[in-house]
């Protein structure tokens, strides 16, 4: 901010403090910006009656509206009857601000609502995708339409007599005469086939019938392979 608007606009400032203060009885003692590496408040008050405000945004360096001055000044001036932020604090500041706007100090900025200014559509958005893409019913037939099952060649009556081949259009065509891609298979790759036609699967066995079908080990025990000794007599 420059110099001379700076000085401006902190004689505008100390008017209107000096007004509200007056009317409350309170003692505004001086009034300055604050300095510019602090950065973690918008205002600040002292006990001797000392206020300094900022003036620019904290992050931007832009300078603040006049109604946020107001608003922050109204603040700390609360803070001269008030050094707290308790419930009289916020009524006192409330009384201090609603001054402020019936003698005009504090205007805050109001924002149109849709009733009072509606937003013109932006001329590279007035045509939407939806408004010239197909319904979603007619996707699929379009889709067959544009996929192309096989290059085929011109149909004969198209070409001229000297084209014709040695053999006869017959045999020329021979290798076209099946599509390359049949019609089930692209179907297929491009929506599910309806309901009813797709294969069944056959149901799972349970685990306890598929045990019960299984025949169990047989556990035989063969005494001839184990070398026993002779029980003594």
């Amino acid at each position: 901010m420059k110099s001379a608007d700076k000085t401006a606009l902190l004689a505008r400032l100390r008017c209107d403090a000096e007004r509200i203060a007056t009317h409350f009885g309170l003692v505004c003692r001086d009034l300055d910006a604050e300095r510019g590496n602090v950065k973690r408040r918008y205002g600040s008050c002292h006990a001797d009656g000392r206020i300094r405000i900022r003036l620019t945004h904290a992050r931007t360096g832009q300078p603040l509206r006049y109604s946020s001055l107001i608003d922050t000044l109204c603040h700390e001036l609360a803070h001269l009857r008030h050094f707290n932020h308790g419930p009289a604090f916020r009524e006192y500041f409330w009384r201090l601000l609603a001054f402020a706007r019936r003698e005009g100090i504090y205007q805050p900025r109001q924002r149109p609502t849709g009733a009072e200014a509606p937003r013109a559509p932006s001329p590279a958005r007035s045509t939407t995708t939806a408004a010239v893409a197909p319904p979603p019913t007619a996707r699929p037939a379009l889709l067959r339409a544009a996929l192309p099952v096989a290059n085929r060649p011109p149909a004969p009556e198209s070409r001229p007599a000297s084209a014709r081949p040695p053999g006869g259009w017959s045999q020329a065509l021979l290798p076209w005469t099946q599509p390359l891609a049949p019609w089930p298979i692209t179907a297929a790759a491009l929506d599910p086939p309806p309901r009813g036609t797709r294969p069944s699967r056959p149901p799972r066995p349970h685990p306890a019938a598929a045990a019960a079908g299984r025949a169990a080990p047989a556990r035989q025990l063969v005494l001839s392979a184990l070398a026993l000794p002779a029980a003594p007599i």
